[in-house]
């Protein structure tokens, strides 16, 4: 195990691509971190420059007490596993799992075994030595009745496994691993989040994980890198980047369904108190940022997002205010327990995720009531920054 920091760490292609910009990132022994963002971000650069299989423009890493810029990937004591297996098709598992360690074993003479007892007695040991530790991870793994067995006669988790196991019996102070999950369906993914955590816990290993799925990040970390064009928009726990998003960006991408997204203004209401114009609509602010905040953004565009499980339903007979919009049900989305209800408020697209058993007679096509739950709300700048609440 060991700790992993970069510095500055850059990788620029050509003279303009600027494909990771100076990213920071300081990851702790034994820590989970995932990095996190659309195709095209920089998240799997930046892991193959920790690997070393990308150099540095600019920057330095260091794993452990060591920087590793210019360390070839075999000496940087790293195991990567990959999006696709990379399995030796010829070999079986067993074969698959101790190919690496075979490698790295040099003898000097292929005939010296032959009158070298000493020699002989050290090759026995490290077979038995590697036969442990294939063994141990085939246990870890629960591939033991899979090690005499050929990939081709493998599911995709199984494979899937292998692959895990041949970086864990290399016992490598970190772990690097670059969408692994991404060919597997989304049962198997679910099981194989579940195995990777069990894993993390038992080994208390260092783990850089890269992912475009926000739902893979926030069940796997303890800490998300979320990235934009290269460069870092937010770094924190699933919690922290969830309730506290940093921009807009942060706000959108994290969250299933989306963050819904209100383009409107800030100004004055007629009781003195700050309001959000949206449309014909009009939410009061009071008790949710403090005044300071509201005058530096007041007459200027901002954004107001809500998450869907925070828009409210209300009942046709019920009593409505101004925090209330009432428009038709484009489409209902059912998921077992839960629902997503897709309307059309204001000429824009609202979601509300509500539960299955309330659904009651509402159908496509009727009339509905939404009320913002402006306590929970977020404020954007027009450049996307968040004014943060200290009531979040």
């Amino acid at each position: 195990m060991a700790t992993v920091d970069l510095k500055a760490v850059s990788k620029i292609y050509g003279s303009t691509v600027r494909a990771v910009d100076s990213v920071d990132l300081s990851i702790a022994n034994g820590e989970f971190i995932v990095l996190v963002g659309p195709s095209g971000c920089g998240k799997s650069t930046t892991l193959r420059m920790i690997a070393g299989l990308e150099d540095l423009s600019g920057g330095t890493i260091a794993i452990g007490d060591r920087i590793v810029n210019d360390v070839p990937p075999k000496d940087r004591n790293i195991a990567m596993v990959f999006q696709n297996y990379a399995l030796y098709p010829h070999l079986n598992v067993r074969q698959n799992l101790s190919f690496g360690l075979e490698r790295r074993r040099t003898f000097k003479s292929r005939w010296r075994g032959i009158w070298d007892s000493a020699y002989r007695t050290q090759r026995h040991a490290e077979h038995i030595a590697i036969t442990t530790r294939v063994d141990a991870a085939a246990r870890t793994l629960g591939i033991e009745h899979l090690l005499n067995r050929p990939p081709r006669e493998l599911s995709g988790g199984q494979r899937q496994r292998v692959a895990v196991g041949r970086a864990l019996v290399r016992d490598p102070a970190v772990f690097l691993f670059d969408e692994p999950l991404s060919n597997l369906d989304a049962l198997l993914r679910g099981e194989m989040r579940t195995e990777l955590r069990i894993l993390h816990r038992s080994l208390k290993a260092t783990m850089v994980y890269v992912t475009h799925d926000q739902e893979e990040a926030m069940s796997l970390a303890d800490r998300m890198v979320v990235m934009k064009d290269g460069v870092v928009q937010q770094i924190g726990s699933p919690a922290e980047i969830y309730e506290r998003p940093f921009n807009r960006f942060v706000a959108s991408f994290i969250g299933t369904p989306p963050m819904n997204m209100f383009d409107g203004h800030i100004g004055l209401g007629s009781d003195g108190e700050f309001k959000f114009r949206w449309g014909k609509s009009e939410f009061s602010l009071k008790n949710r940022w403090g005044a300071g905040e509201l005058s530096s953004v007041a007459k200027s565009s901002v954004t107001v997002g809500i998450r869907p499980d925070r828009l409210v339903i209300l009942p046709a007979a019920e009593k409505q205010d101004s925090s209330c919009m009432t428009g038709h049900i484009v489409t209902i989305e059912r998921y077992g327990p839960l629902a997503d209800i897709v309307a059309q408020v204001n000429g824009a697209r609202v979601i509300s995720r509500i539960a299955t058993d309330t659904l009651g007679a509402m159908r496509e096509g009727d009339s509905i009531t939404l009320q913002f739950g402006m306590q929970f709300a977020h404020l954007f700048r027009e450049d996307g920054s968040a004014i943060t609440s200290p009531k979040h």
